[in-house]
């Protein structure tokens, strides 16, 4: 099963459906996460993200859910980096999109590695080289 798919499962799961939020409670629920995620929490920040980038009780924004994928992805959120690389590849920014999945990667992402050696090939070695001295540089910034 591929990112995209076990991230719309998750979405659905984690707040029981798709679509505009419709109720006061489903509105409730998509303001308790943003709470969170506003507070520093990472996964809440992931959960944004998807929030806005499958349109999950609010209108699909690219912007926003690149927003918080990339708060997330700052600290480390292994499912918010390939999300970022995810981004950064359609955007065909390939040293970008290979660092996230690089990173999303070395945690054990098996999607984000194939997405890696994938977005490598399009790459030139100069560009290969500044994407791996990025990945190697990286150090996670605690919003807390």
């Amino acid at each position: 099963m591929n990112t995209s798919l076990k991230l719309a499962l998750f979405c659905i799961i984690a707040f029981g459906t798709t679509g505009l939020a419709q109720t006061p409670a489903q509105a409730e629920r998509v303001r308790a996460v943003l709470i969170k995620a506003e507070q520093g929490d990472a996964d809440a920040q992931l959960r944004m993200g998807n929030t806005y980038f499958f349109g999950i009780f609010v209108q699909i924004n690219g912007a926003e859910a690149a927003k918080w994928y990339q708060r997330a992805a700052n600290q480390g959120q292994v499912i918010a980096q390939g999300m970022l690389g995810q981004l950064y590849q359609y955007d065909k920014n390939w040293v970008e999109a290979y660092m996230w999945f690089d990173l999303s990667a070395k945690q054990g992402n098996a999607d984000s590695a194939k997405s890696r050696d994938d977005v490598k090939a399009r790459m030139s070695l100069t560009q290969l080289s500044e994407a791996q001295l990025l990945s190697k540089n990286w150090k996670p910034k605690s919003e807390r």
